[in-house]
């Protein structure tokens, strides 16, 4: 059983269990955002460039975002043109890779 270790104001550290906690796994992914992602400035600018980054590192990762960026035209027609793979998450869902 695989298990983390969460810190507490104490020296001592509590076991916690994955499962238990309620984490969606994703196998791999690329983070390619920040808080002005949604911003088509910022996402132009700042988050296709990173994505363009990432393809030099010869891995196809999905593109990890939260699921409120599906809901954003500009964001699912420039990755599909990019054709890359997205992985929409639910933010108040820890995510672990």
């Amino acid at each position: 059983m695989k298990v983390i270790y969460e810190k507490h104001h104490s020296i001592r550290r509590k076991p916690i269990n994955l499962k238990e906690k309620g984490f969606k796994k994703a196998p791999n992914g690329v983070w390619i955002i920040d808080n002005w992602s949604t911003v088509y400035f910022h996402w132009m600018i700042d988050a296709l460039p990173r994505l363009l980054a990432s393809h030099r590192m010869e891995k196809n990762f999905p593109v990890l975002l939260p699921q409120g960026y599906s809901r954003i035209p500009y964001v699912a027609e420039s990755l599909e043109i990019l054709n890359k793979e997205v992985l929409y998450y639910n933010p108040s869902q820890a995510l672990l890779i």
